[in-house]
């Protein structure tokens, strides 16, 4: 699948529940590029301390995508008045 057409995917609340699960943290979800196979991958991103399993793959317009899990996901921190 081509990253313009993955891209239309990441607008869909039910693509992130599929592949959040029950996790509730903070967390990032994107496109990027396997470097292996220079395809479109799903990048997965949450913070460290997460416990869940993540799937590594989801089915998407009948295409099986990847999901690269990392969990080194820093949230952004709010500015402070003034800042």
């Amino acid at each position: 699948m081509e990253a313009n057409a993955l891209q239309t995917y990441l607008g869909q609340p039910d693509v992130h529940r599929t592949i959040l699960g029950g996790y509730s943290g903070p967390y990032s979800l994107g496109i990027g590029r396997d470097p292996r196979h220079s395809q479109p991958v799903l990048i997965l991103q949450v913070i460290s301390a997460s416990q869940q399993r993540f799937p590594t793959e989801v089915l998407l317009g009948g295409e099986v995508i990847p999901i690269i899990v990392r969990t080194d996901f820093v949230p952004p921190r709010p500015l402070r008045a003034g800042s």
